[in-house]
């Protein structure tokens, strides 16, 4: 139950987390015991998700596919040696990479980044910063996976998610580069932070919320501000 995290700010979202930590520590303790007697390594475990990831040997996961509080186990996928090793990987796209991330579940719960910002309970807020100063290193802020949702409910042009957008070189900033320059820093932001799923781009579904086909054009967390 995240309920406590939305427009929680400051001490209030500290203590909310704090009490997700112990809550979540209560229920791992029976496994994480139990990898410690099989002499599992590289044990991690993660309290957002409730999840435990560890390195155990595979005459030991029935074993611990039968403790009562373990509800499922996701292998990591890696090839073993004896196996063929595959000649190309699938490409990018905003689904499988929320779902191998397991971020599904919160952004279909409503946990996008709209909410829970520290400090103000707003949005929260992804900075990109990139080393190399040129124009095809520049974010292209006006990029409609960078919108709000159209007024209208469908088409680019609704307000900006970019609310800084900033050149430096040598010790000055000035205003950041804004074109067509589909490049490092705008890919790279469109992963962290970019979104259609709100029509902005109607030449992929029209003016339909929320298709398969926007989401794999999207990123992981679409409801955040950015900084550039």
């Amino acid at each position: 139950d995240w309920s406590a995290m939305h427009h929680a700010t400051g001490a209030t979202r500290d203590a909310a987390i704090a009490d997700r930590k112990l809550l979540v520590s209560k229920t791992q303790t029976d496994v994480l015991a139990g990898l410690a007697l099989l002499k599992a390594t590289n044990i991690r475990p993660m309290w957002a998700a409730n999840t435990i990831i560890a390195t155990v040997a595979a005459g030991d996961l029935p074993t611990v596919v039968a403790w009562p509080s373990v509800r499922a186990i996701h292998l990591d996928g890696k090839p073993q040696p004896s196996c063929p090793q595959p000649t190309s990987t699938p490409s990018y796209d905003g689904k499988s990479s929320r779902d191998g991330t397991k971020l599904t579940p919160f952004i279909s719960a409503g946990y996008d980044g709209h909410l829970g910002g520290v400090g103000t309970g707003g949005r929260n807020r992804i900075a990109v910063l990139e080393a190399t100063f040129s124009v095809g290193n520049q974010l292209d802020s006006d990029h409609v996976a960078f919108d709000y949702q159209h007024p209208t409910g469908c088409g680019g042009g609704g307000p900006p998610r970019v609310i800084v957008s900033r050149a430096c070189t040598a010790g000055s900033c000035g205003t950041g580069f804004t074109g067509a320059v589909l490049q490092h820093a705008t890919t790279v932001t469109g992963i962290a932070a970019g979104s259609i799923e709100r029509a902005q781009n109607p030449g992929i579904s029209g003016c339909l919320l929320n298709t398969s086909a926007e989401i794999q054009r999207s990123g992981a967390a679409p409801g955040t501000e950015i900084l550039f």
